[in-house]
């Protein structure tokens, strides 16, 4: 065939054009999209060339084929990375929807927590206000203590046998105490003081007086007054001097010194009047015991808030600290 200039220049934007189809081919191959995107544009190109060069149908169809057979292999190879592109795009969009509820549960832990922070804080407001409560119930109770030991001292009381001690154990319990100290031991009895128990005490109080309401009642009540006392009728104790008694009603001791003042003769110009200065003693009495029933029932009451905030706070201590979640 014969090849003018023309020709020439047309052969050479041939091999150019094969040689670029030839280059992104390459490159399409190895994976690169944009190589594969321009094949198509330069294949055009190249077979309208293969059309003006070829001297027969068979060498355009060899070359079309050609290219074409290349095409579909960088398609094939396009299809591959699409597929695989699909299936990680798939992969990511299963993580994300995992890490959502990840993320939806730990923003409503944080809700969570921070409600129950602000509700922790509330608590331990309530907590340090009853301890304070507690604190001051505490110091209340002493006082209180401090004013009933001193009401006790002086108020009327009757227990068994019209001693001070509420139960018979009770009075033999100090009736022992006394006798291992030393005092009023009968040495009829071989006993020594630290040898005696509520079992022997007992015993000897029914072979002297067959009972142990007769020893009191005989022996027991003007035994251990020396300090001053409640007990009944009236009597005189001694340990450390003559003491006057009043036990006709539920009534004081006087000590040693308080009878001597009383059975002193009166001085001149006053009123020296036994029975006034009783019945300003009973007076007195009857003073204190009121007080002790207002004393009592203050007590009641405080007894009473103590344990119920105890129990409050044994509660929290059992189950713990509730939690609160708003609606």
């Amino acid at each position: 065939m014969y090849q003018s200039d023309d020709n020439l220049d047309l052969f050479g934007r041939l091999a150019t054009a094969q040689g670029e189809f030839d280059r992104l081919y390459g490159l399409a191959i190895g994976g690169d999209a944009e190589a594969a995107k321009e094949m198509a544009s330069v294949s055009s190109s190249l077979l309208d060339l293969r059309k003006e060069t070829s001297t027969t149908s068979a060498d355009y169809l060899d070359a079309f084929y050609g290219v074409d057979k290349k095409l579909k292999d960088v398609s094939g190879i396009a299809d591959k990375q699409v597929s695989a592109a699909d299936r990680q795009l798939a992969v990511l969009g299963s993580q994300l929807s995992v890490q959502e509820a990840q993320y939806g549960v730990l923003s409503a832990q944080l809700s969570a927590l921070g409600s129950q922070n602000s509700t922790l804080a509330s608590i331990d407001a309530q907590i340090a206000g009853l301890k304070g409560v507690l604190s001051g119930l505490d110091s209340a109770k002493g006082d209180y203590q401090s004013a009933l030991d001193k009401v006790n001292e002086i108020k009327p009381n009757t227990g068994v046998y019209g001693s001070n001690y509420l139960t018979e154990y009770d009075l033999m319990a100090a009736k022992v105490a006394s006798l291992n100290r030393g005092e009023y031991i009968d040495p009829n009895f071989g006993i020594p003081a630290g040898g005696w128990t509520i079992a022997n005490a007992r015993q000897a109080m029914l072979d002297t007086y067959g009972s142990v309401p007769e020893w009191y009642k005989n022996a027991g009540k003007i035994e251990g007054f020396a300090k001053g006392g409640l007990a009944s009728g009236w009597g005189i104790a001694g340990e450390y001097g003559p003491e006057l008694i009043d036990f006709s009603t539920p009534g004081r001791v006087y000590t040693a010194e308080q009878t001597r003042q009383i059975l002193m003769p009166p001085a001149v110009g006053t009123d020296g009047s036994l029975v006034a200065e009783i019945a300003k003693l009973r007076e007195q009495n009857k003073e204190m015991a009121r007080e002790l029933r207002i004393a009592n029932a203050r007590l009641e009451k405080m007894e009473k808030y103590a344990k119920e905030t105890k129990d409050a706070i044994d509660n929290i201590s059992v189950v713990g600290i509730p939690t609160f979640v708003e609606a």
